[in-house]
């Protein structure tokens, strides 16, 4: 099953290495990093071609091995691109979820891409990708992203205590959830 899709403004797919020009474009318009939560930027240093096809060959050997799926987030229109998204620790069998996490880059934010890629991405992760349940993990002072995820349908459901290491230590992360049953599918059986 291919992974690519697209919503009204947005072609979602996996990247390659002929988008280095458009993603060197973003990286080299973005802003620098506007909240503690935005990382802003890849460094001058490291927005070579180089570096692309090494970050496209990490990601491809991480789908290959069951971490996740990597995607490109691109204009349908422009071809420009936007952001990412990644399906994340992809558990099937009996369980059949995974956790998603996105950005827009943020010279583009203000524009709704945000909440068209998470209502797309949710969309075609049960409906095609056949998940029973979408995670997202959100820092608990990260206000804007949990306006983003209330508004695309994803509810609060817990707090998952020291779950993400970074900056030298654990962190609490809030966890908010779509299921399958919102978009009225129930009991589904797993097909893998």
């Amino acid at each position: 099953m291919g992974t690519d899709f697209q919503s009204k403004r947005l072609c979602i797919r996996d990247m390659t290495a002929k988008d280095y020009d458009q993603w060197k474009i973003a990286q080299d318009s973005m802003l620098p990093a506007q909240n503690e939560f935005d990382d802003g930027p890849v460094k001058a240093p490291d927005r070579s071609r180089s570096f692309f096809r090494s970050m496209l060959l990490r990601r491809g050997r991480m789908t290959k091995s069951g971490l996740g799926v990597f995607l490109g987030v691109f204009d349908r229109k422009s071809g420009d691109y936007l952001g990412e998204l990644h399906f994340a620790l992809p558990i099937r069998r009996n369980i059949q979820s995974t956790r998603i996490s996105y950005f827009i880059c943020n010279h583009r934010w203000r524009n709704g891409y945000g909440l068209e890629l998470l209502k797309a991405a949710t969309a075609f992760g049960i409906n095609k990708m056949q998940f029973n349940r979408i995670e997202a993990e959100i820092q608990p002072l990260n206000g804007p992203s949990i306006d983003l995820a209330i508004k695309a349908g994803y509810r609060f459901e817990c707090i998952r205590k020291e779950a993400v290491f970074f900056e030298r230590k654990w962190h609490d992360m809030n966890v908010y959830v779509a299921l399958a049953s919102d978009l009225g599918i129930r009991n589904r059986r797993p097909k893998f």
